[in-house]
């Protein structure tokens, strides 16, 4: 009798510490996962030339977008000579690397001599905080340079939809054509934009201010 109870006790002593081993190994998992999707939200460094001056937010040019996901970097580049005035954008689909490693490219490296020179290098900031579902893309990226390796976030073609949330059935843009629910958070459908639209529109609106 008694080397039957010892051998329930040993059944769930192993049945416990099982259980414990997993659910710590399921927490090692979460906080693992987590701390890679909140890497999504931190943006990349950017190291501006000598010739920056000034760094603004993209909410200077359209206030309500202060503190929401939609609020990005702008660099501003300006000569001493007057001049054109000339805006590049990176990151409107943050799913296709060459604009937003082209537009880093520029603010590092850049002299202006006249006019002035705008760089957004994450237009769609929300973009870059999740990848595509089902389509297996990596977070980051790392490229070889003269300075050592630097790492850039791979994003979504689309705003994320925590940011955003439901997509329309149609989506009737402000230039009035009608495309599939989801391109209401494709920054690049969404000009001119809406000064009281959803947040997608929003950006664009303050891109064109």
């Amino acid at each position: 009798m008694n080397k039957e109870k010892g051998k329930r006790r040993s059944a769930r002593t192993i049945r416990s510490a099982s259980v414990l081993f997993f659910l710590g190994l399921t927490a090692l998992i979460a906080v693992l996962a987590g701390r890679d999707f909140l890497s999504m939200h931190r943006d990349d460094p950017i190291f501006p030339s000598p010739g920056l001056t000034a760094r603004r937010l993209l909410s200077d040019y359209f206030p309500p977008l202060q503190g929401t996901p939609g609020d990005t970097a702008v660099f501003v580049f300006e000569g001493p000579e007057k001049g054109g005035r000339v805006l590049i954008l990176g990151g409107t689909h943050p799913n296709e690397p060459a604009g937003y490693v082209g537009a880093v490219l520029i603010i590092e490296n850049i002299r202006v001599s006249a006019g002035t020179i705008i760089v957004i290098p994450r237009a769609n900031a929300s973009g870059f905080t999740h990848s595509d579902p089902q389509e297996g893309s990596p977070q980051r990226f790392t490229l070889e340079t003269p300075s050592g390796r630097r790492s850039f976030r791979l994003g979504s073609r689309v705003t994320n939809p925590v940011h955003q949330w439901p997509d329309p059935a149609i989506y009737v843009n402000p230039g009035g054509q009608e495309l599939a629910g989801v391109e209401a958070r494709n920054l690049n459908r969404a000009y001119p934009g809406r000064a009281g639209g959803n947040l997608t529109e929003r950006v664009a609106f303050a891109v064109m201010s």
